[in-house]
């Protein structure tokens, strides 16, 4: 993502076990640790508890949630766990 805002390409993601963060420039890595850093992901369980914090630290009555995947099963899996999760009633 960090790379698209640079450079306006969206080009296929490496394998993290080819990414070399030390040629990344200090902007880049900045914007990527930012990301990081208000991202919530995992279990039911993890996401749960750090989502009512941000709900309770921002009194916020919306949230929106994103989600990527190329496999469609999986994304909707995700989706329909997060609107579980959320209590969202389809």
């Amino acid at each position: 993502m960090a790379r698209s805002r640079r450079e306006g390409e969206f080009p296929a993601l490496e394998p993290v076990s080819v990414i070399d963060d030390s040629r990344w420039t200090p902007r880049t890595r900045d914007r990527i640790e930012d990301s990081l850093a208000s991202t919530i992901l995992g279990t039911a369980g993890q996401v749960r508890p750090r989502l009512e914090e941000l709900i309770d630290r921002t009194g916020a009555n919306e949230i929106m949630a994103s989600t990527s995947t190329y496999d469609r099963a999986e994304l909707f899996d995700a989706d329909a766990a997060f609107a579980q999760l959320a209590g969202v009633v389809a």
